[in-house]
């Protein structure tokens, strides 16, 4: 089986996640190492634009990256982004005969075999759209917000921006006193224990796609 990342969102995120899975895999030699294509594609529109201001709809560029990764020989797909799996359902059911990641069931199911309770670090469309709480409730864990909002997506913006030291001053001045879950790729690149203890929904992906055979 052939992975196909749908990436870009953003660039440097993306380079981390297929990083992670490097690490991840149990690998002695490069032949033990599966096969993967990125696209990298920072064109796709903006999704917490789409889903809170009716911003331009990053579906049709996210098919077009679909099927050029299949075209490269994939046959599962990941969005390494936790915003755009929002739109993981339409991708399925546009193109069924691919074996679709569901990274947001990963680490969903991550945090409940580890926490009772977790505060989401996420974006604005991600925490509005709700599909890391709903999950979370239906396995019986507690999802909170964060103190500020405003402050997480200062964060990211800044880790887009190459400014990693202004993320970290942004999320130091939250009230983050248990375990996280880090449900944005930006803040992934921070590094583990950055944001405090918990899960990180890249790695926990990044981790289940290394154990395959």
């Amino acid at each position: 089986m052939t992975l196909g990342i749908l990436g870009g969102m953003g660039p440097a995120a993306s380079v981390d996640f297929a990083r992670r899975l490097v690490e991840a895999r149990d690998a002695r030699r490069d032949q033990d190492h599966p096969r993967f294509v990125l696209d990298c594609d920072p064109s796709v529109p903006d999704r917490t634009e789409w889903l809170l201001r009716d911003g331009p709809q990053p579906l049709k560029a996210l098919v077009l990256m679909t099927a050029r990764l299949i075209a490269a020989g994939c046959d599962q797909m990941v969005v390494a982004c936790n915003t755009a799996a929002v739109l993981t359902p339409s991708l399925r059911f546009l193109f069924p005969n691919v074996d679709w990641v569901d990274w947001v069931e990963i680490a969903c199911q991550a945090v409940a075999d580890g926490y009772p309770e977790v505060t989401l670090l996420a974006t604005d469309g991600t925490v509005a759209h709700g599909l890391y709480q709903a999950r979370l409730s239906e396995l019986g864990v507690t999802c909170n917000l964060p103190s500020d909002q405003v402050r997480v997506m200062a964060a990211i913006r800044a880790v887009k921006a190459g400014r990693p030291a202004t993320a970290l001053d942004f999320l130091a001045g939250l009230d983050l006193t248990g375990p996280t879950l880090v449900a944005c790729t930006e803040l992934s690149l921070l590094g583990r224990g950055e944001v405090h203890d918990g899960v990180d929904a890249a790695q926990a992906v990044a981790e289940h796609l290394g154990g395959l055979p």
